[in-house]
């Protein structure tokens, strides 16, 4: 802002030597100069007043004082607000630093930045500094960090806001565990077990992949949280063996793999005629450690201890479970005997 302090003069006395005064709110402006102007050179609020000036000759016999100018300086408001993130593109990996810088083009003033959090009532953080930028910094960033942020900035004006930006926290698959809908760690013929993998904690999508004896068995991927599952039907006892599963985000810290599981798959012993043991038919046998082979043409049941496989035939009625007691027509020994 320039400042000019100008006075006709007597044509015939322009050459008499002047001095001027500048005055702000009555406060004289510095030392009296030969020069008609006063620079302002940045402008600020406290730049805001009443401004007149006084002229005279160096002797004092000509006084001159001019109008008061009143000058209101106010500032730029402040706009285009931006935010950025770091790391670029907003996936940070659970534990990671992660910074959010909100800068404005325009704006004069001490500046007031606020940042939020889509869903949050209140800010973030609020601070008022001189600087078009400033920095919000998450030393170790939490699953609970993600979300849309913005960012706002005030100098006194109506508040300016920057752009949403998405953040999203990746947290690594933890081992996970592996279940098997067989009862205990048995399954039968002719049984279909459900396989389950899941990874008590991870970020989705999560690729689930099943092995048998190392072999793979298949994958399922999982895009929200809970199990992938894998339905497996028992064909022969070639499906017994060690079960595993590996859960994969994609993450660095790579796959990650569940305890092994052994499965036993109960084969019936070869069907011969078989006498009568421990009574004859319609007796009651008590059977030990069994598991029930159904179906509509050939019921039965194989029952093993360390020393003996029994056989049971012609069973009268649905058996009701393992450990029961159940009639039967005629009962023996594998082996025949």
């Amino acid at each position: 802002v320039t400042l000019s302090c100008v006075m006709q003069l007597n044509p015939q006395k322009l050459d008499t030597p002047l001095q001027r005064f500048f005055y702000k709110d009555s406060r004289v402006l510095g030392e009296p100069r030969s020069s008609p102007d006063y620079h302002i050179p940045v402008a600020g609020l406290q730049d805001s007043g009443s401004y007149h000036c006084e002229v005279q000759t160096v002797t004092a016999s000509v006084w001159k004082q001019s109008p008061e100018l009143k000058i209101a300086v106010k500032r730029i408001p402040a706009s285009q607000v931006s935010l950025e993130v770091q790391p670029l593109g907003g996936q940070v990996t659970e534990g990671e630093w992660l910074m959010l810088s909100c800068s404005l083009s325009m704006g004069t003033g001490p500046i007031t930045f606020s940042w939020h959090r889509e869903g949050s009532r209140q800010a973030l953080r609020t601070e008022t500094q001189s600087s078009q930028r400033m920095v919000y910094e998450i030393p170790a960033a939490t699953e609970t960090d993600t979300g849309e942020y913005y960012c706002m900035a005030s100098n006194g004006n109506v508040p300016a806001s920057s752009q949403r930006v998405k953040v999203a926290v990746k947290v690594p698959v933890s081992p996970p565990h592996l279940t098997i809908s067989a009862a205990g760690t048995w399954a039968a013929i002719g049984d279909v077990v459900v396989i389950q993998c899941e990874s008590p904690r991870g970020s989705p999508p999560i690729l689930y992949r099943f092995h048998h004896e190392g072999a793979a068995l298949g994958n399922r991927t999982v895009s929200s949280r809970g199990p992938g599952s894998l339905a497996l039907n028992v064909t022969s006892e070639r499906d017994s063996g060690t079960y595993s599963c590996e859960a994969d985000n994609g993450m660095a810290s790579g796959p990650q793999h569940s305890d092994p599981f052994h499965l036993s798959v109960l084969g019936m012993p070869s069907r011969r005629a078989l006498s009568g043991i421990g009574g004859g038919a319609g007796s009651t046998l008590a059977l030990k450690g069994c598991r029930w082979q159904w179906s509509a043409l050939s019921p039965a049941v194989a029952c093993s201890d360390p020393n003996e496989t029994w056989q049971v035939g012609t069973l009268l009625g649905r058996p009701p479970g393992v450990g029961s007691r159940h009639t039967a027509a005629a009962a023996g020994r594998a082996d025949g005997a």
